[in-house]
């Protein structure tokens, strides 16, 4: 990878973090704007996006129009409407746009969800229970969006790597007056794997720190239960021993083959991934 200039829109804690990351790997960043409101007029190899939540769609659509892609921290957008809006942008300029599901890149993650589809082909029939927990202390970063677009919103992308979008039905769901601490409840409706349920749970005020699935299989004629379980924050390396896992520097990868024209399909898939799961939050926080 050759010298890339890029604008940074956003300074807080993702935005530090993005920033030295990819100066590591050799990115110049020739502007920085940590305030909504300014908008560049330099010529760059692409843009990232780490400011609140409610700025997003207002920058990631004024770059996509101008032909720079983008790289924006979730949620893409704060509604389902804008969300799939800038996926139309992204198509229709054949930009790239990626959004910052680092958990989809965790190593953690990705045992869990080759376990897990193992033993869904496996254990046909078996009831399916998965069970998403997100917890921290307070922090003054995101509190523009409630705790369901803040932290939920990871989990139910990485629900939707199991499962198609189409099959999935919201059935319940509820976020704290003060939106720190959300509930929801995913069933899949229809095809093979009908009847599977996930329960979701986060909390941004919590005394204790966790980002943890769990998966529960038990056979409908015997009665035996498999359970196996992820803990997102940590896992075994190759040396047998357990690493703190930050799973940015696998997204930035993907980022930079995106721009070199490289894993579209994947890309797209992502893409349409990171909507559906603002457009499930949106629906839940309409009908809570």
């Amino acid at each position: 990878m050759g010298l890339k200039k890029a604008i940074l829109v956003g300074q807080g804690v993702m935005g530090k973090r993005h920033q030295s990351r990819l100066e590591a790997r050799g990115v110049d960043f020739v502007q920085i704007i940590d305030k909504a409101g300014g908008f560049p007029g330099v010529s760059v190899d692409f843009a990232v996006v780490a400011s609140p939540a409610e700025t997003h769609f207002e920058y990631v659509q004024y770059f996509l129009k101008k032909g720079v892609p983008v790289f924006v921290e979730k949620p893409l957008a704060e509604t389902a409407s804008d969300a799939w809006e800038l996926v139309r942008l992204s198509r229709e300029a054949k930009v790239p746009l990626v959004v910052g599901h680092s958990e989809s890149f965790n190593p953690a993650f990705q045992k869990f969800r080759r376990q897990f589809l193992e033993n869904l082909r496996q254990q046909k029939g078996a009831e399916v229970r998965l069970f998403f927990r997100r917890e921290h202390g307070y922090a003054e970063r995101c509190r523009d969006v409630g705790a369901a677009l803040d932290m939920m919103v990871h989990d139910v992308y990485l629900f939707l790597m199991l499962f198609d979008f189409k099959n999935v039905e919201l059935e319940s769901f509820w976020q704290s007056e003060s939106g720190d601490e959300a509930r929801m409840t995913l069933g899949v409706a229809r095809g093979t794997n009908a009847g599977v349920k996930a329960e979701f749970y986060v909390n941004r005020v919590s005394d204790v720190e966790i980002r943890a699935i769990e998966a529960q299989f038990k056979n409908a004629a015997t009665g035996a239960e498999a359970k196996f379980y992820a803990d997102l924050a940590l896992c075994v390396d190759w040396d047998k021993s357990l690493k703190l896992v930050d799973a940015i520097d696998n997204e930035h990868k993907f980022f930079f083959k995106l721009l070199e024209g490289e894993g579209t399909c994947w890309g797209k898939r992502a893409l349409d991934t990171a909507a559906q799961a603002v457009e499930i939050i949106a629906k839940g926080l309409l009908q809570g």
